[in-house]
């Protein structure tokens, strides 16, 4: 590839207006570039810029330039079909789709394109997504993976599914991991730690849940576990996530077995508040049926948190060898796992040790050093 500058459309709508994995996964990746490469100017394409405290820095001039629909324009046909004229005008050479999707027409203007694909649990849990939106997902997803020069796995769970669900070559298809937030990486003083715990009214010890909450995060059952936990190895639960008709399901629940006392909701946690909540955790807990990846298990591990999570998909991907493992429909083989974790300080920090090493695999200069690799393969073609 040449030293020369180098133009990177990227689809910018999660990076600017997703509170969670897929923006996070964005963010992340767009600031991991910026700072491994100099000569680097990322055009960001949003139907809008959305209102975050931290992306105002891609407002703020090179090397990010943003772009928008033309007044007049619906946001969903200019992200389907007007942004390869914009890609034109800007002198893009590498187009990435940060989210399952691409524009059509990419080829017919000699863009080369990257998609990267997150996962395919509509086609493994279509109950849980209505009919339209199955059907939305699949078609966008099918075209980038048909059409991209490069597909972006960010699990090899997530390479089979893609290989098994569409006509792709498997030398299209390369995993490429993510990375999460660098702050996980740093540890919080013990001062800042405490007034972060008690400003949002934490208890002392507690095991920890982040990420929404719906169906398929599956946290009813960690309540049900929960409640076969002894007396005195039953912590409170604390919970970092939206949630709609699930969480009210949760609250019935709990509401029912006069277990709400256990449980803390805290679904508007500041970003830079979570590497405290994390490392104030005896078990980060996170018994998904389904993941693409898993970034909470890497924001977990990377804090220093013990990991008990899913023996499915992608999770011991993202959990590495010290994280612990169950059956996420099975509550008895949960709570045993928390209570042989909660009754050994020796587990729990061979687990955390095992845990910050796994994690340091995933640091960001790796993964944008391998994201870098895969935009010079595609340049090169």
């Amino acid at each position: 590839m040449s030293e020369s500058p180098l133009n990177i459309g990227f689809d910018a709508k999660r990076l600017f207006l997703n509170n969670s994995g897929l923006g996070n996964y964005a963010r992340t990746l767009v600031n991991g570039l910026v700072a491994a490469q100099n000569e680097l100017t990322c055009h960001l394409y949003t139907p809008d810029t959305g209102d975050r405290a931290d992306c105002q820095v891609y407002l703020q001039g090179p090397p990010f330039e943003v772009h928008t629909p033309s007044r007049g324009m619906p946001g969903t046909i200019w992200r389907s079909v007007g942004i390869p004229n914009a890609l034109e005008r800007h002198g893009v050479t590498l187009y990435h789709g940060l989210s399952n999707e691409l524009p059509i027409g990419l080829k017919k203007i000699g863009v080369r394109s990257v998609a990267t694909i997150h996962d395919l649990i509509y086609r493994h849990y279509p109950a849980h997504y209505s009919r339209m939106d199955r059907v939305i997902y699949n078609g966008k997803t099918k075209y980038a993976s048909e059409n991209a020069d490069l597909i972006v796995a960010i699990s090899e769970c997530t390479k089979q599914d893609i290989l098994d669900a569409y006509k792709v070559d498997e030398d299209r298809v390369t995993v490429a991991y993510q990375s999460c937030d660098p702050i996980f990486y740093e540890t919080v003083s013990e001062t800042e730690g405490i007034e972060i715990r008690n400003r949002l009214a934490l208890p002392g010890e507690y095991l920890l849940y982040v990420g929404s909450v719906n169906e398929r995060k599956n946290l009813l059952m960690l309540v049900k576990a929960m409640e076969l936990l002894p007396d005195e190895l039953r912590l409170p639960l604390v919970v970092v996530g939206h949630g709609g008709s699930y969480l009210r399901k949760v609250n019935r629940y709990l509401d029912s077995r006069k277990l709400s006392r256990f449980v803390y909701f805290r679904p508007g946690v500041a970003s830079a508040d979570l590497p405290a909540i994390y490392q104030g955790a005896a078990v980060f807990c996170y018994p998904s049926l389904y993941e693409g990846f898993g970034i909470p298990i890497l924001e977990a591990l990377a804090s220093g948190a013990p990991v008990l999570t899913s023996h499915r998909s992608s999770m011991p991907e993202a959990g590495g060898p010290g994280s612990q493992y169950i059956d996420p429909e099975n509550a008895e083989e949960i709570a045993d796992s928390l209570r042989r974790i909660l009754e050994s300080d020796t587990l729990r920090q061979s687990m955390a040790t095992m845990g910050r090493e796994h994690a340091d695999t995933f640091r960001l200069s790796n993964t944008s050093a391998k994201l870098w690799d895969c935009y010079k393969r595609v340049l090169g073609q």
